[in-house]
């Protein structure tokens, strides 16, 4: 016996079985959909980006701003007549306070050398978390050693 809509004689198994069905299939999508990505993770797989050089594909993690600050730093880059350094870098820890949709992140990273802080910031978009402009502190700092010319 098949059941036909309407026909309340009938017993209610086979709608049952399909609304069972479609409820399987829904709960499978939502399983298979990869889970939102924290502002830790953005901040290590940019700074990760980053460190290899690899500007185009740090984007992908990126506000519009963000974007145009790499843009920026890539012209930056290219101008310079030292090569850039290549020592890879080790994100030792990654600190993020969350308040609404903006996220503050410091990282101690180390270069092999010495552990240094560097500050994010990232907005939460459509897309997740990205990172936004850095954060201006009114100063510009560096690790750097500046050597002044021998005369």
């Amino acid at each position: 016996m098949h059941w036909v809509p309407g026909n309340w004689n009938q017993p209610l198994l086979p709608p049952l079985r399909w609304l069972l069905g479609v409820f399987l299939l829904v709960f499978l999508f939502q399983a298979c959909a990869e889970p939102p990505v924290s502002p830790e993770e953005v901040v290590r797989q940019y700074a990760g980006l980053l460190n290899q050089g690899q500007l185009e594909a740090a984007k992908a993690w990126c506000t519009p701003a963000g974007q145009a600050f790499l843009v920026a730093l890539g012209e930056v880059m290219t101008s310079a007549e030292a090569a850039p350094d290549a020592t890879p870098i080790i994100i030792r820890q990654i600190k993020c306070t969350t308040t609404d949709a903006v996220a503050q992140c410091q990282t101690t990273e180390y270069d092999g050398f010495e552990d240094y802080h560097t500050d994010y910031q990232l907005r939460l978009t459509a897309q997740g978390w990205r990172i936004d402009q850095p954060i201006a502190k009114g100063e510009t700092t560096t690790t750097e050693e500046i050597v002044a010319p021998d005369s």
